[in-house]
């Protein structure tokens, strides 16, 4: 695909932490657009060769208090500042922050158009937010375009707003790791946890499913942001933020990973386990199933007793170890290619 002269795309990621693998992954799919970067100066180091324009953020609830006031002059003298160097502008969104919504309101003002990916459109139990919630309506309205990562999510927006032709579901793209998980199945079985660690996210289910079970081992790596009652004779807990390398370090060394989500509108740590190989449980709950499909990994239900027999299906059968490697590998495929140029058509 050739590049746009038409339109300008200006990426716009004001978040400190949330969703930033999938954003790095939607930047280099835009790559051949060469896209301008609005972002804070936490992550303007991120970007070799580009052009970054910062704006910094306080926190959520700051953002909102002078949002009326220093915020929106700051974000108006930045939109006026691009619409002087470029003939044409698309804002896009990948990731919620409640500045989306000025600058949205301020585009549309001045005819720009604008595309919006929402993650969650209802917020999950533990981090609920009606106030998230009510900003990702107004984004909603305001968007010329609306991306959602699964037609789960599309469909509970669609139940509220109605269904709207601006409406487009493109799959969250596969995470990228430096490495393939080559272990082989033995007889101690290594499962692996990982992300934040959120009531909704059902550790404590995992960690309840292999009480009393030989030849389990389970590492569950990520901020914990809950609490765990956890026998530390079978389980190491590693409670801190994980680079892409220390990532990729766990997911070669495990036999399993596993997601035991309670609720879950799509999930960018299945699609780490996809792109290194690692066979996976997962809960069929939420838009997760739609993502990956009955092969690549053991669907059960939400409970201590539906993971416990998954684990033990994985334990003591080797040779279904080795087809959902086979599986993984066939569905890997599939997702590079569905997503592949998606998001790119839509914007432009």
């Amino acid at each position: 695909m050739q590049k746009s002269i038409e339109k300008k795309i200006v990426v716009v990621y004001l978040s400190q932490y949330g969703c930033w693998a999938y954003t790095k992954e939607i930047l280099k799919q835009l790559n051949g657009f060469d896209p301008i970067i609005i972002c804070s100066q936490h992550h303007s180091s991120d970007f070799h060769n580009k052009t970054v324009k910062t704006l910094e953020t306080k926190d959520s609830k700051t953002s909102i208090a002078l949002a009326s006031l220093t915020v929106k002059k700051k974000i108006k003298e930045l939109l006026l500042q691009l619409i002087a160097e470029q003939r044409r502008l698309h804002l896009y969104f990948p990731a919620f922050h409640p500045w989306n919504v000025i600058f949205m309101e301020l585009a549309n003002s001045y005819d720009i158009a604008s595309t919006v990916t929402i993650h969650d459109y209802v917020t999950h139990p533990g981090e609920k937010s009606l106030l998230t919630e009510c900003f990702q309506k107004k984004c909603i309205k305001q968007a010329d375009s609306v991306i959602f990562l699964s037609e789960y999510v599309k469909n509970q927006a669609a139940l509220e707003l109605g269904d709207q032709e601006k409406f487009k579901v493109i799959a969250h793209p596969l995470l990228p790791v430096s490495n393939l998980n080559q272990i082989e199945h033995g007889s101690e079985l290594k499962l692996l946890f990982l992300g934040r660690i959120l009531k909704y996210k059902g550790v404590q289910l995992l960690i309840d499913s292999i009480k009393e079970m030989d030849n389990i081992k389970l590492t569950i790596a990520g901020v914990q942001q809950a609490p765990l009652q956890v026998d530390k004779s079978r389980t190491t807990v590693i409670n801190q933020n994980l680079t892409e390398s220390e990532i990729t370090k766990l997911l070669v060394s495990h036999h399993v990973l596993v997601l035991p989500y309670l609720s879950a509108s799509q999930s960018g740590v299945l699609t780490l386990g996809v792109s290194a190989e690692i066979p996976m449980i997962i809960t069929k709950v939420g838009g997760l199933y739609e993502q990956l499909g009955p092969l690549g990994a053991l669907w059960v239900e939400p409970s201590s007793k539906g993971l416990r027999q998954a684990i033990i299906m994985l334990r003591d059968n080797p040779s279904l170890y080795l087809e959902i490697k086979d599986a993984l590998r066939s569905s890997k495929q599939r997702m590079k290619k569905s997503n592949k140029l998606a998001l790119q058509s839509l914007v432009l």
